[in-house]
């Protein structure tokens, strides 16, 4: 059994019946704790369904609680299947709360299960999370060895999927860190041309996606629709429409960058056209192009746009519930706040927005908390309650700061400079200000985000009645 770390943790095929009450999982649990380790099965299968049942109401420290537990009995007996199926539950718990010093823990135990029982395949993909574990925390060299070690059992397994999963997941996410992008750039596309040799569309166009997001982040825009196009025509001359469909969403997000809304929202209405044409086994691409036209509807930020984008948003969000696709229905639940404070239903943004921080603070998720509340953010500042708004803007910013997004910090300092200024307060906003372009340059970030830091920046020094010094102690501290 693989859980996967975006979705919902499955526990074997007892997966958690809609219908099942809280009531009835408590009270097995309860019996089971009352006489002990008399029916070890009894015990588990009361754990697991205790596990399923905390992770599907977002009570996500008893679910792990209660998945270690059944673990550690499963441990006691030796049985090794039934502890690597509590394994991958946690570890997909943990990452999910963003816990990847927790979940190397489980990661490395389950690795040594796998070699204990000469599972060569479950090896190499262990390998790869924990190549993924040790970039999320900066363990650069422990996570070029993890990779490494998968590629060699890859190889000699002849798996292409797992060759190019360590070029995309390992490869180039640690020639990034490096600032070596040329090279990460040749890594994904080295990943796309061994998949396309062995006829795997949908694995190119995964491939092809983080090489069109690479190509972006490094202000490449029209080199990233180029090849994006290239693929979108040989994928529907194929006939592999999934793919077709993942390379039009992904041209979204560039031609969103560049500011082409009209043909964002054209190769958006493409691709829900082509989505709505799968069967089931395209909810997921379904869900990712709703969220793509939201996006393009709301950026040409017409009454009719933001109409759509509304309709659009709560379909995603519908969709991926159903899907038990957390990460998507977050997105989906986000757009929606967009789409309310567009269309100026600020209260209900606001709700939607402080639920969603709840629910993230509660399940320990704190990039999704730190996101939820730079929506609080805005439907408060566009309210017109500027204090609450400053507070909740601080709150985003120390998580931010806290889990090390950079980019989140941005996005939090530039919001900040816009409120100061707003304010009359043009010391206060260049200050900010100044922090972003330092951070902008220190990480490489696209030119057209500089390009709004000075615009920006230039209003503010315009403002202040001493321009010269302005200037000065813009320029120096930026």
């Amino acid at each position: 059994m693989t859980a996967a770390v975006h979705g919902s943790p499955h526990l074997g095929a007892l997966q958690i019946a809609p219908e099942l009450k809280t009531a009835e999982a408590e009270v097995s649990l309860q019996r089971f704790r009352k006489h002990g380790d008399a029916e070890t099965e009894a015990a588990v299968a009361a754990l697991r369904q205790a596990a399923q049942l905390a992770w599907s109401t977002r009570r996500m420290e008893e679910g792990l609680r209660a998945a270690d537990e059944a673990r550690q009995l499963l441990q006691e007996r030796r049985d090794r299947e039934g502890e690597l199926d509590f394994l991958s539950w946690t570890i997909c718990a943990l990452r999910r709360r963003r816990n990847e010093a927790e979940a190397m823990r489980f990661a490395q135990r389950r690795l040594e299960l796998y070699r204990q029982m000469q599972m060569l395949p479950q090896v190499a993909s262990s390998l790869c999370e924990i190549a993924e574990l040790s970039l999320a925390l900066d363990e650069v060299v422990e996570a070029t060895e993890a990779g490494q070690a998968a590629e060699l059992i890859f190889k000699r397994l002849k798996d292409h999927r797992g060759e190019a999963r360590v070029l995309l997941e390992v490869v180039a996410k640690v020639e990034t860190l490096k600032g070596r992008t040329d090279v990460a750039q040749l890594a994904a596309k080295n990943a796309a041309s061994l998949l396309r040799e062995h006829g795997d569309s949908a694995g190119e166009a995964r491939a092809l996606t983080v090489l069109a997001e690479q190509l972006v982040s490094a202000s490449h825009h029209e080199e990233a629709l180029e090849m994006l196009g290239e693929a979108a025509i040989r994928f529907r001359k194929a006939k592999a429409n999934t793919a077709f469909a993942e390379m039009l969403v992904a041209g979204v997000t560039v031609h969103l960058d560049v500011g082409s809304v009209s043909k964002a929202q054209q190769a958006a209405n493409t691709a829900l056209g082509v989505c709505r044409q799968l069967d089931k086994d395209g909810a997921s691409q379904l869900a990712s192009a709703l969220l793509a036209a939201a996006r393009a509807n709301l950026a040409a930020a017409s009454s009719s746009g933001i109409s759509s984008a509304l309709e659009q948003a709560k379909e995603a969000q519908e969709l991926s519930a159903g899907l038990q696709d957390a990460n998507t229905e977050a997105g989906a639940r986000l757009l929606l706040t967009d789409a309310q404070i567009a269309s100026g239903r600020l209260q209900d943004a606001l709700r939607e927005a402080s639920r969603l921080a709840t629910e993230s603070r509660e399940s320990g998720d704190v990039a999704g908390e730190a996101t939820a509340l730079f929506y609080c953010f805005r439907a408060l500042c566009d309210s017109g309650r500027r204090d609450e708004a400053l507070g909740t803007l601080h709150q985003a910013l120390g998580l931010y700061w806290d889990i090390a997004d950079s980019s989140g910090a941005m996005k939090c300092l530039y919001a900040l400079a816009q409120v100061h200024l707003a304010a009359g307060d043009a010391a206060a906003s260049l200050q900010a200000l100044a922090e972003v372009l330092s951070m902008v340059k220190r990480y490489r970030r696209n030119q057209r985000m500089e390009a709004s830091v000075l615009q920006l920046a230039a209003k503010a020094m315009l403002a202040m009645p001493e321009k010269g010094k302005a200037w000065m102690h813009y320029h120096n501290v930026g």
